[in-house]
């Protein structure tokens, strides 16, 4: 029913996540038990989030695929193994986000890109700049990437054209915003390498929260969601206006006409 709605070109910000996890081939409701088999010291070792030493870096930690195929909070994985308060340390890992991207591939595999878990105000709170690949037969592999290469990335679009998934927008961290330009970036679904992609033109700014459709084989149309300003000292959230067309093969961006 998920794949028949997004067909129908439904929104994919608005998916339960029931539906994400449908869609990658887990249980719809999340189930502690698939944590059997993690130990406390693997557990332990890779509790919070570390960020990748290349681009890509393969993480497959045993503590974070059971966290992926189980669906739970960090909370509840924290209280299961007993582990220290994340009041006083990292929060721990989770795969529960929000303002994650789902992108289905013509092969059957499943990519999810990035996303955040929690709010600010809650100890596990993180924003994410992973990606994870489930294969067809239930194979699930985690790739990290250094925060320069990829930041801590949530509430984007990912459009797969070719063999790339091209990566819009982002909420971001507050301290890390670039107010004013519209972050882009390129994953390579072969090698899962990462770049930026630089842009000339008039982009939307700092936008999250938005629709991102293909509009040709080389452009990416851009609206709705919500843009980031900063005036003076004081940051402020206002509804996007009109679409922007994304050309990336010439790294171009113009706004259509209202």
């Amino acid at each position: 029913m998920v794949i028949r709605l997004l067909d129908a070109n439904a929104n994919p910000r608005y998916l339960s996540s029931e539906g994400r996890r449908a869609l990658v081939g887990l249980p719809a409701d999340a189930d502690e038990s698939l944590l059997d088999g993690v130990t406390a010291d693997e557990f332990l070792r890779v509790r919070g989030r570390r960020f990748g030493a290349s681009n890509p870096e393969r993480m497959d930690e045993r503590f974070w695929l059971g966290m992926i195929r189980s669906g739970i909070t960090g909370y509840q994985a924290n209280e299961r193994f007993k582990g220290p308060s994340s009041f006083r340390g990292q929060p721990v890992w989770c795969a529960q986000r929000f303002g994650q991207s789902t992108t289905l591939l013509p092969d059957g595999r499943v990519v999810q890109i990035a996303g955040e878990h929690e709010d600010h105000y809650d100890p596990d709170f993180c924003i994410y700049n992973d990606v994870f690949v489930h294969d067809p037969d239930g194979t699930i592999h985690v790739y990290g990437y250094p925060p320069h290469v990829f930041p801590p990335t949530d509430f984007h679009t990912a459009t797969l054209i070719g063999d790339a998934i091209y990566i819009v927008g982002s909420l971001g961290y507050s301290t890390q915003r670039m107010h004013g330009r519209t972050p882009v970036y390129r994953l390579d679904t072969q090698s899962w390498r990462i770049r930026p992609v630089q842009a000339s033109g008039t982009d939307p700014g700092w936008i999250n929260g938005h629709r991102a459709t293909q509009l040709s084989i080389h452009e990416i149309r851009v609206s709705e969601g919500r843009v980031l300003t900063l005036e003076g000292d004081e940051e402020k959230q206002s509804g996007n206006v009109g679409a922007f067309v994304l050309d990336i093969e010439r790294g171009v961006w113009r706004k259509l006409p209202a």
